[in-house]
């Protein structure tokens, strides 16, 4: 049995168990835009895999509200129902 110790607590340990239940299935909000936060919870993913994912084009880039991302509704849900594509380069 592995133990890991809980940073904020460290007299709490957790055993590496299965998950009793399935996670609910994630939804994003009914808006256009998604923001940040929408995304990694929608996808539940974390801030830097999201980071990660951009950088390498996996996930369609963001449109910039002054430094802020944002990504339309319906670019993510395509993106999804296409089975989640790579970006595809072309070297001339």
């Amino acid at each position: 049995m592995v133990s890991l110790t809980h940073r904020n607590s460290p007299s709490q340990t957790m055993s590496s168990t299965k998950r009793s239940a399935p996670r609910k299935p994630r939804t994003f909000p009914d808006v256009e835009l998604l923001n940040r936060a929408d995304l990694m919870c929608g996808l539940d993913i974390t801030k830097s895999t999201l980071h990660r994912w951009v950088d390498d084009g996996y996930l369609p880039a963001p449109h910039k509200l002054g430094t802020t991302p944002y990504w339309r509704r319906e670019t993510i849900m395509s993106w999804i129902d296409a089975k989640c594509p790579a970006k595809t380069f072309t070297v001339e």
